[in-house]
């Protein structure tokens, strides 16, 4: 890996765990979803909000109960 490489990777490291910070603090989360897979990843802070323990990619069958279908 390049010096120039290895210096952007190490900003957005950094940048993370800024991020990660600022959302324990305020206690907000974030996620995303795959349309194409349907399959989600969530931060921390959204396994928190819901009182769930972090594990995995997806959202699990009980993370899916606390919203209601259309």
């Amino acid at each position: 890996m390049s010096y120039k490489m290895e210096q952007d990777n190490s900003w957005l490291v950094q940048q993370n765990k800024l991020l990660e910070l600022g959302s324990r603090l305020t206690k907000v989360g974030s996620w995303r979803i795959d349309i194409t897979t349907m399959t989600s990843q969530w931060s921390q802070g959204m396994f928190h909000i819901f009182d769930l323990e972090p594990g995995g990619n997806s959202v699990s069958s009980g993370a899916k109960s606390f919203f209601s279908e259309s």
